[in-house]
């Protein structure tokens, strides 16, 4: 500046990149439930926090209504965020697709499908086959 005081802009880069003020940002999570003493597992995705705050509320409601315990709000499945700030539609999809390969994939979870066929996530970058192990790359 022609002030030689310092321009306290120029420190900063964009600060909109550190937060989420919109809740664009997508969580790949782990839903867990014991049933008679076996863990059963789910790998699942959310497009933002917001979002995610309701599957778990859908994901409990639907727990206990299984379980003949619509009112008991201590029956609830037990959540862990895997990965989050993730940016974009198909990256969120494939994140979610690695995590549910890395868990051993459709035999070892609860999932039902598969949300991205081999070539798709093979092209993304992926080198997990859909039962968990470790693509070797020949050549």
């Amino acid at each position: 500046m022609a002030s030689g005081e310092p321009n306290f802009y120029a420190y900063v880069r964009d600060s909109n990149s550190w937060t989420d003020p919109f809740g664009l940002t997508g969580i790949v999570y782990l839903r867990t439930w014991v049933e008679d003493g076996v863990t059963k597992s789910y790998v699942g995705k959310s497009k933002s926090p917001e979002a995610f705050n309701r599957r778990k509320s859908s994901h409990n409601s639907k727990l206990r209504k299984k379980l003949g315990q619509k009112g008991n709000s201590k029956i609830k499945y037990d959540f862990e965020i895997l990965e989050d700030n993730i940016v974009g539609k198909d990256n969120l999809a494939f994140r979610e697709e690695t995590n549910i390969r890395k868990k051993g994939g459709l035999d070892a979870l609860e999932n039902k499908i598969s949300g991205m066929n081999d070539t798709k996530f093979n092209d993304m970058g992926g080198d997990i086959d859909k039962k968990g192990k470790k693509i070797s790359c020949s050549g």
